[in-house]
């Protein structure tokens, strides 16, 4: 019988340009398919990653802490309150803040308002 060939795979593609979704992409291909019983391919032919703002702020800030609740918009009938989670990390983090900060909403006072005055 023969030799075993395993799979071999060809190195990546470069990443593309960023598109207008903040997405790159890279392929490779397979350069020998295996045969006389050798190892299968594995591992991916395409990857597609973040890149722009989006993936700077993925790669260089964390997560910060929240901020406190905000006074509840209404004493009584359903009021909305919300906090922020900014990014932390450098000053490149604080201009991102604006895009990619995540605010969490909350309802409050949700007792109904009398009418007794």
């Amino acid at each position: 019988g023969g030799e075993a060939q395993d799979c071999e795979l060809a190195p990546w593609s470069g990443w593309t340009p960023c598109d207008s979704s903040d997405q790159q992409h890279r392929s490779r291909q397979i350069r020998k398919i295996p045969s006389g019983g050798g190892e299968a391919c594995t591992g991916d032919l395409e990857q597609t990653r973040g890149c722009g703002d989006r993936a700077m702020a993925e790669e260089v800030c964390t997560p910060g802490d929240w901020t406190d609740w905000q006074l509840c918009d209404r004493t009584c009938g359903g009021g909305q309150t919300f906090r922020t989670r900014l990014l932390a990390g450098g000053s490149e983090c604080a201009g991102l803040n604006k895009m990619l900060s995540t605010i969490e909403t909350s309802a409050c006072n949700t007792a109904p308002c009398s009418l007794d005055k």
